[in-house]
């Protein structure tokens, strides 16, 4: 796989699940604000503003993308211990211009983060209000109050995890910012996000919470069911 088309696909995977998240918040909105016209007329138009902007937004890097082995001499250079597997190792950079990533992730982060901040303050205040009190039920509200409190306690994992270390990584390359304690702590921060992630599926959704604790109790029975034909025909004997 070349270079430009890896830039391409790998941070476009992480693009659509920022994207993903931010229209599970939009449809929490527009099931509270179905009535509302003009939102209905520019919803689609706005859903595929933000996909489309999830992939354009990279184009600027993806131009700078140099050759992979000058940018492995630069590399190389730049570093001040180099391991041996570095000089035998495949490296790819999106860009040897610092200015042009940074500014790309920061305008990123601020359009989808800053999108689905603004509908999750929207949703909080009209579910602590009366809002909508006409169209939904009770029990509506409850439930729709709960997956929020969910959604924000999930969505707040990739931002503990993935995002301030990000923004460490980006802070320490712009500074040149060496610190090796704090390096090892990023990368074992950001590597026990799909851990904290799926635990916190567990915990905090009902229905997961509810299939494992389901999946456990079958598997005892399972086994429950296996030892007793087994004491039966001891105590035959």
């Amino acid at each position: 796989m070349g270079s430009p088309v890896y830039y391409i696909a790998a941070p476009y995977g992480h693009c659509n699940v920022s994207v993903s998240t931010l229209m599970i918040f939009e449809n929490r909105f527009y099931l509270l604000n179905s009535k509302k016209k003009w939102w209905k007329r520019i919803r689609l138009f706005w859903m595929a503003s933000n996909f489309l902007f999830g992939i354009l937004y990279q184009i600027p890097v993806i131009l700078e993308v140099p050759d992979p082995k000058y940018a492995k001499e630069v590399v190389i250079n730049s570093l001040p211990c180099v391991p041996e597997f570095l000089y035998t190792a495949d490296i790819v950079l999106p860009s040897l211009n610092d200015t042009t990533v940074i500014l790309c992730t920061v305008i990123y982060v601020l359009v989808i983060f800053g999108q689905l901040f603004v509908f999750a303050t929207i949703i909080m205040v009209q579910l602590s209000t009366n809002f909508g009190a006409s169209t939904l039920s009770g029990t509506t509200r409850r439930l729709q109050k709960r997956l929020l409190k969910a959604l924000i306690w999930q969505t707040g994992i990739p931002f503990l995890y993935l995002v301030l270390p990000g923004c460490y990584s980006v802070f320490s390359v712009y500074t040149e910012y060496f610190n090796i304690t704090l390096n090892n702590l990023v990368a074992t921060v950001a590597s026990l996000h799909g851990f904290v992630s799926t635990l916190s599926i567990i915990l905090i959704h009902q229905p997961y919470r509810n299939t494992v604790v389901f999946w456990r109790k079958n598997k005892k029975s399972e086994r429950a069911k296996w030892i007793n034909p087994v004491i039966s025909t001891h105590t035959q004997y």
